[in-house]
């Protein structure tokens, strides 16, 4: 198993977004939470490697959710749900720390009509996204960057996405912008886009089943979506990659059942949290490790992790599971924040042979009603007959099951599961097959 240790006694609420400088040897976090160890930090702390501290006075008391900090040179960038940063006028939403002080970063007015859910450097472009209408007096639906100082609208007029729509990503894939996150604009249009010139165009039919596209990363070649989407209709589920023309399932010898909420990249391999486990194998972890050829998978035991940043031969992740929790071997009490060492052996590695996934069997599954309120039905399993299938949460703790296979066609009883998101996961004898749903 993968070695965690505590960052201190930790934060007092959720971790929603961390960020490694490579470059001072510093760990930033970010989330719902005041106290970090013995300080009071509202929203945002750094860690040194021994002990928390604040940047300032952090965002404004009683209002604390900061989604994500990222920095690129001397500034440092926060987004997310706040009045104000360190009673600074005009930082709502976002703000820029330079240092020594916290300062207005957004245009006169800031996000208005909706939250900010992330902001991302690009190059020298900075990117800030959300369900918001405007930046200050421009009209700027969802997603908006800074250049040179000035503020741009980057989804044109007749590019505006419709009624409550959220952007909870960007990236840059060969050369074209691409967005994702929770919206739906036309068929294909789903979920995630691309931006060309004055249009937005779909990425191979989108991101299908009652879905949300967290993030996206480029990585050899390839740009990988994740979040939480099944395989009915996709090539995989949590978890895809785009060639530039086709969806592919990257990690097909592994079963990722829970929803993969943040992914990045460091010393030429491709880091991302879940839960996840080889196929035809009852052990699980939470950290995936690819490096083009093989995936390692990492930090077994108990272990539910969001955020993810690596750095220093440190795996840190933070979590929005509320209290002290045991990690790992259960000898380890974190709260809400951990750090994995990357030098201990990972509890696994297989070679990746990619795959389009596709097979006539797995598109004759499907899945119905959708959202359920008492039940689910099943059809189309002749495929899977002799296997099981379970419910699992979002989290990929069993939630019904596993019942075995019986029938082409079966009901799953819903009526004791709380409302939220859950995906159904059948194992059969040609492998594994996922389909998310929204429970009523």
């Amino acid at each position: 198993m993968g070695q965690w240790s505590p960052l201190g006694s930790g934060m007092n609420n959720a971790v929603r977004g961390v960020f490694y400088d490579d470059v001072e040897g510093v760990l930033y976090a970010a989330g719902d939470f005041t106290e970090a160890g013995d300080s009071i930090v509202n929203g945002i702390a750094w860690w040194d490697g021994t002990h928390w501290h604040p940047l300032g006075g952090g965002v404004q008391p009683g209002w604390v959710a900061v989604e994500d900090v990222r920095k690129q040179g001397g500034e440092i960038v926060i987004g997310g749900h706040f009045g104000w940063v360190d009673s600074v006028p005009g930082t709502p939403h976002v703000a820029s720390w330079n240092g020594a002080e916290w300062q207005p970063c957004l245009p006169s007015g800031g996000a208005t009509g909706g939250n900010v859910l992330g902001v991302e450097f690009i190059d020298s472009l900075l990117y800030v996204f959300g369900s918001f209408a405007n930046l200050g007096t421009i009209d700027c639906k969802n997603v908006g960057y800074r250049s040179g100082g000035e503020w741009h609208s980057t989804l044109r007029e007749g590019l505006m996405l419709p009624g409550e729509s959220d952007i909870s990503c960007v990236a840059r894939y060969q050369g074209d912008l691409y967005v994702g996150g929770n919206f739906e604009i036309a068929p294909g249009l789903h979920e995630i886009g691309q931006v060309q010139g004055d249009s937005l165009v779909a990425v191979g039919g989108g991101i299908h089943g009652d879905s949300w596209l967290w993030d996206m990363i480029v990585y050899d070649g390839r740009l990988y979506a994740s979040g939480f989407f099944g395989g009915s209709g996709n090539a995989a589920s949590m978890i895809m990659a785009w060639d530039g023309t086709q969806w592919i399932n990257p990690f097909p010898q592994v079963v990722v059942n829970a929803q993969v909420r943040d992914m990045t990249v460091h010393d030429d391999a491709l880091y991302f949290t879940g839960t996840m486990h080889p196929v035809g194998s009852s052990m699980v972890s939470y950290v995936g490790k690819f490096d083009g050829e093989q995936i390692c998978l990492l930090g077994g035991g108990n272990a539910y992790v969001g955020a993810i940043a690596v750095g220093g031969g440190y795996a840190y992740c933070g979590t929005l599971i509320g209290g002290s929790i045991p990690f790992g071997d259960d000898s380890v009490i974190v709260r809400r924040i951990a750090a994995l060492d990357l030098s201990y052996p990972p509890d696994t590695c297989i070679s990746v042979q990619t795959s389009m996934l596709e097979p006539v069997a797995q598109n004759a599954m499907r899945l119905y009603p959708n959202p359920a309120e008492d039940h689910v039905t099943l059809a189309g399993l002749e495929a899977a007959s002799g296997g099981t299938v379970q419910v699992v949460d979002v989290l990929g703790r069993m939630a019904t099951g596993p019942a075995p296979i019986t029938s082409p066609t079966m009901h799953i009883d819903t009526r004791q599961l709380l409302p939220g998101s859950y995906a159904v996961r059948i194992s059969g004898k040609d492998g594994i097959w996922t389909s998310a749903f929204l429970k009523r």
